[in-house]
């Protein structure tokens, strides 16, 4: 926590940026639950161990929603004649992030099992999982020093603004890791037929928009935590991302019919349900 009570100016760029993150986590939260329901619905043929999955990510999601809007209505109802009050984390936002880190984790892991079993190489896990992994460790050590230290750890002489930006910048390489191995597969599985490559640009596209998108709210994170630290933009985007990547794995996962239906009956050297 970066925040002292002499450094704050209006409140739109910290009460404000939570309450944004807030509405939108709603609103992705609500999407995620009809594409929750839909999964359940239409995908029958699933393993057991993917639903759980799936059901234990909306589970996750719920809780992380709750947390939101508990850290919300802690500033701005129970607290708000005490301005003071931004210059601490409440319990339920230092909550909030780590169900969030754990979604994040979950859905990386469940790319990088997809990516492990289309190329069966060791190497491009580790690639992905060492700095997920290092990432996850660093939001556990933050979260911890933020319950410790409600002040803020900067207040404390800690001179640990470096773990926020490790935190991120290691998020945002874990998702171009995935996107750019995601990418190497399915280059080299173009074939002549038209149609299966033209499947393979839809992978392609879908590989490139969703992890360029999370990677780079990762980065804004990042910067905005350096060049503007005494506000909460950095939070807001952090708060944002969790929500984004599971919805991007339910999107994939509900696409599987409509892709079959499109490219059924043709010789491909890929198939949709590779990645889900």
């Amino acid at each position: 926590m970066r925040l002292f009570l002499s450094q704050l100016g209006s409140l739109d760029g910290t009460l404000g940026g939570i309450v944004i993150a807030e509405i939108l986590v709603a609103v992705l939260y609500g999407i995620a639950s009809i594409q929750v329901y839909v999964y359940f619905h239409y995908n029958l043929n699933d393993s057991p161990l993917v639903k759980r999955t799936i059901f234990s990510l909306w589970i996750l999601s719920s809780l992380y929603l709750v947390l939101a809007s508990h850290a919300v209505y802690y500033y701005v109802v129970t607290n708000s004649m005490n301005p003071s009050v931004v210059t601490k984390y409440p319990w339920s936002l230092v909550a909030d992030l780590f169900v969030g880190d754990l979604i994040e984790v979950t859905v990386s892991l469940i790319f990088t099992y997809k990516i492990y079993r289309l190329n069966r190489c060791i190497w491009s896990v580790i690639f992905i999982v060492l700095p997920q992994v290092i990432s996850f460790i660093g939001a556990i050590a933050n979260g911890i020093l933020d319950e410790k230290f409600p002040g803020g750890i900067s207040a404390q002489g800690l001179k640990l603004d470096w773990l926020w930006c490790a935190m991120f910048g290691l998020q945002a390489v874990t998702d171009c890791a995935i996107a750019a191995t995601l990418c190497t597969i399915l280059v080299k599985r173009r074939t002549g037929f038209k149609r299966t490559n033209s499947l393979i640009r839809v992978l392609l596209l879908y590989s490139i928009g969703t992890f360029a998108l999370t990677s780079s709210i990762s980065i804004a994170s990042v910067v905005t935590y350096i060049t503007i630290p005494h506000n909460y933009t950095y939070i807001a985007l952090a708060m944002v991302l969790p929500k984004l990547m599971y919805n991007s794995l339910l999107a994939l996962l509900n696409s599987r019919d409509t892709l079959r239906n499109m490219y059924i009956g043709q010789i491909m050297s890929v198939h949709p349900s590779d990645f889900t």
